[in-house]
């Protein structure tokens, strides 16, 4: 039987084009099968279509093949595209923002009457628009907050406008934010009308459009919900997330907070909201659904007010559709997988259309009876255990589609517990908020049951519909983990997952895990030590750069000239005018920050100090770090106050701006406390002994701007990372990828979150030698050699784009495996393409 096709419309020009992207993979893992393919099309910023492979949607962000498409392909005509789409039987558009979600590719495909998942063009433009749809549904009786209008054109007039519409409102905050825009970027919190101006000039400048909406900043509590529609057309609102953070000092819920989990905002799903309310926000969401004349599927944001009532402010005619988004999550509480719900929504699409859908696709394809059970981990209470919450429910979303394994998803939480976790808590964003939902799990499961029996009832759904019923989550310890699981893949990133401490209970019990064994684990996690142990490798182009260990205690004497007489001691004897400096034997991107000069040093030091002095600050699950009605969510000293309660021996110990700083700030350095600081910096989350200074390594300077490669020659020298797997003659290099950070480390965000950072695999042969290439994944196997690296890994290192010398950073013997990150590029990069799965199961391979 022929295979049913689905074009996958993926990019576009706005900001969430990279966004988008993650949405085209979530749908190419989830919907592809033997009956049915997915042929992924991409939009430039310029809105040039071209038609990609597979492997290219796995690219981190599209300025990692912008400049190749430029270069190597050619953009579909329209006619082209048109005879592309008209081969398909429906196209699934998931671009995010302008083109996708304001009609304009609806608009494309109405007028060559081309069948499409999704909402008309006329109910995009309408909703989408933030002032239209706002004095929409103000007309037609729903409330909304005031809105002021800015027209690009009318500049002149904007700082009276600004001015009039904050003194008739009373405004002590607002928002700034584009009238055509997403609902994450461009979006501006100030307090002022001068600083309402500027945001204002600021969006214009950028061409996120020519109109800006002003409103007041909204008091209550945050919240949003997916609507579908059911087989015979009717709306359906399923179960609301509320969105529960800290709106001081000017935050709100911007792209970070949104796609990169973070102990900053916490989700709650079903919300905290009585019934009562939670059925007016569906029905009110049910009711504009209708009123735009929207199809198949939508989000909508709002906000419940003090008072109890309802304002909806944002309308997405396509959610977002990352892994763990609130399309999934909300779903998932009723029993859907993420195939579950995009089949539904396909299905419900061609009945509408009367496209005529084989029976074949609605049945499940069947696991084999004997598939190799899998028990996957990840969380942990290091600063990248939200990195490994993603990266282990990406493994274990994978490895469902396995012929070969059975994956089941454990969480280890803050308290070293382990817990076995039903399908939807695992689409929870952090460790904390999992672990509360396990906690509270069996208190709230007969309210769930309640909210959703009715739902599941509304949307008609069958129970083959429903694959992954709901089960109360398992609690268990470490041992008892290690004992009952045959085979285990370490998700974990930091502590105990890479210090070779749960490899060593693994060995003990004879039990198979992935990546390497305890004593190269150990030696990996401890940069010094991975230097000396690559000593006497320099004649090979293998070297290191060159480092000091400090002891905290030794520095946490000193008084302000200290810091000047050590910061120049540390510069001769390391060499240079700035450092980096980094934790000892934390992860990949935990508390790494350059330093130019010596206040740079005291702050850091501040910083550093304020988890070793205290200790005992733990956040409660379910509390959000800033929030100013309750502070029962601090334990300080945790040994000696078990009361959650502030009490006088707590203040003896810290003074009331401390204690506001480290609710405030958390486990992190703010973004700019530090000279050129790009992005916050998260610390490690439990006491330093030592720390480490490094010579910084000057490179060349590369960029992608415009869909062009901007490389300014400086040293020679490049940053890379290089994926190893594996085989029988030992560990094999992949193509290493050329890492563009946009400031001075790669962020966290950089590292694993979709859409932003740049990596081009292989590095560019224009610039970068092919031999220099070919030689520097030779010294790659070398380093994972001596360092006794097994199973798969990944090398940081300088490489020389004449020679392929190679100065090692670090080795990972645990690399994330987010659904972004760069491995799953350079696997793809082989040939033939190793894709997500076959990777995984080559690494489970190896020694299951």
């Amino acid at each position: 039987m022929p295979k049913f096709t689905i074009a996958l419309l993926c990019g576009g020009p706005s900001l969430e084009r990279a966004i988008s992207l993650n949405s085209a993979r979530t749908v190419l893992d989830h919907l592809t099968s033997d009956k049915i393919e997915i042929l992924p099309v991409y939009f430039d910023h310029k809105k040039n279509a071209f038609a990609i492979s597979r492997a290219q949607l796995y690219s981190n962000t599209p300025a990692d093949f912008d400049f190749k498409l430029k270069q190597t392909s050619r953009a579909l005509t329209s006619k082209k595209l048109i005879d592309f789409l008209k081969k398909v039987y429906i196209t699934f558009p998931v671009i995010h923002g302008q083109f996708g979600e304001d009609g304009e590719i609806q608009k494309f495909l109405e007028n060559h009457n081309l069948p499409f998942i999704g909402s008309s063009s006329a109910a995009c433009r309408l909703a989408f628009d933030k002032h239209i749809s706002n004095e929409y549904i103000k007309k037609k009786g729903f409330y909304t907050l005031p809105s002021l209008l800015l027209l690009k054109r009318n500049f002149s007039a904007h700082k009276r406008e600004i001015a009039e519409f904050f003194k008739k409102h009373k405004i002590k905050r607002a928002i700034v934010k584009p009238a055509g825009g997403g609902s994450s970027i461009a979006v501006y919190s100030i307090a002022d009308p001068d600083a309402a101006l500027m945001a204002s000039q600021e969006i214009f400048s950028k061409d996120e459009g020519t109109r800006v909406v002003l409103e007041p900043f909204c008091q209550g509590k945050e919240f949003t919900v997916i609507i579908l529609e059911n087989r015979t057309g009717q709306p359906v609102a399923i179960l609301p997330t509320e969105i529960e953070m800290s709106y001081k000092d000017n935050q709100i819920f911007d792209y970070r907070r949104k796609y990169l989990a973070n102990r900053q905002v916490v989700y709650h799903c079903p919300p905290r909201f009585s019934e009562k309310i939670i059925i007016k926000i569906q029905k009110q969401a049910e009711e504009l659904f209708k009123l735009f004349a929207m199809r198949d599927f939508a989000r909508f944001d709002g906000w419940l007010l003090p008072d109890g009532r309802i304002w909806f402010s944002d309308f997405n005619p396509i959610s977002g559709m990352e892994q763990n988004s609130f399309l999934f999550m909300q779903s998932s509480r009723l029993g859907m997988s993420h195939r579950d719900l995009l089949q539904y929504v396909l299905v419900n699409s061609c009945r509408r259309q009367g496209i005529s859908l084989p029976l074949a696709i609605r049945r499940p394809t069947p696991k084999p009876p004997r598939r190799k059970k899998i028990n996957v981990i990840f969380g942990g209470k290091t600063a990248e255990r939200q990195v490994s919450v993603m990266s282990g429910t990406n493994v274990w979303l994978k490895l469902k589609r396995s012929a070969k394994y059975n994956p089941q998803p454990y969480l280890l939480d803050t308290k070293d517990n382990v817990w076995r976790l039903p399908y939807t808590l695992t689409l929870n964003h952090t460790v904390e908020e999992i672990t509360q939902a396990c906690r509270q799990a069996k208190l709230n499961q007969k309210r769930l049951k309640k909210l959703t029996a009715k739902i599941i009832s509304r949307l008609q759904v069958e129970k083959k519909d429903l694959s992954e019923p709901w089960f109360l989550p398992e609690k268990m310890s470490l041992k008892k983990f290690v004992q009952k699981s045959p085979y285990v893949f370490i998700a974990l990133h930091g502590g105990i997952g890479e210090n070779g401490q749960l490899q060593k209970m693994l060995e003990l019990t004879n039990k198979p895990f992935n990546g390497s064994d305890s004593t190269a684990s150990e030696l990996c996690m401890n940069k010094f030590a991975t230097s000396q142990a690559l000593a006497g490798l320099e004649q090979e182009g293998i070297d290191t750069a060159k480092k000091k260990v400090v002891e905290l205690n030794f520095l946490k004497k000193f008084k302000n000239q200290d810091f000047t007489k050590y910061w120049r001691y540390l510069l001769k004897e390391l060499g240079g005018s700035s450092l980096i400096v980094k934790p000892l034997d934390d992860g990949c991107s935990a508390g790494i920050a350059r330093l130019y000069h010596a206040n740079d040093l005291k702050i850091y030091l501040d910083y550093v100090f304020r988890i070793s002095n205290y200790p005992g600050i733990v956040m409660l699950e379910g509390a959000t770090p800033g929030a100013t009605d309750s502070i029962s969510y601090i334990l300080v000293n945790k040994r000696c106050y078990r009361s959650p309660r502030l009490k006088a021996g707590v203040r003896s110990r810290m003074t009331k701006n401390e204690f506001s700083d480290s609710l405030r700030d958390g486990h992190f350095i703010p973004d700019g406390r530090l000279t050129n600081q790009h992005g916050i910096i998260e610390m490690p989350t439990r006491p330093m002994r030592k720390i480490m200074f490094e010579k910084f390594i000057a490179t060349d300077k590369v960029q992608v701007i415009n869909n062009k490669l901007n490389w300014q020659k400086n040293t020679g020298w490049i940053e890379i990372t290089v994926g190893l797997l594996e085989k029988r003659e030992g560990p094999q290099a992949f193509n290493p990828s050329l890492t563009v950070a946009s400031g001075n480390v790669l962020t966290l965000e950089e590292k694993f979150q979709g859409g932003t950072g740049v990596n081009i695999t292989p590095p560019p042969a224009f610039y970068v030698r092919p031999s220099a290439v070919r030689a520097a994944k030779i010294r790659t196997e070398k380093v994972a050699q001596r360092l006794g690296i097994k199973g798969y890994g990944r090398i940081d290192a300088f490489m020389n784009v004449t020679s392929g010398e190679l100065i090692i950073i670090e080795a990972n013997t645990l690399p994330a495996l987010t659904p972004s990150t760069v491995i799953f590029h350079q696997a793809l990069a082989e040939t033939p393409p190793l894709y997500p799965l076959k990777f995984l199961e080559k690494i489970v391979g190896n020694n299951y």
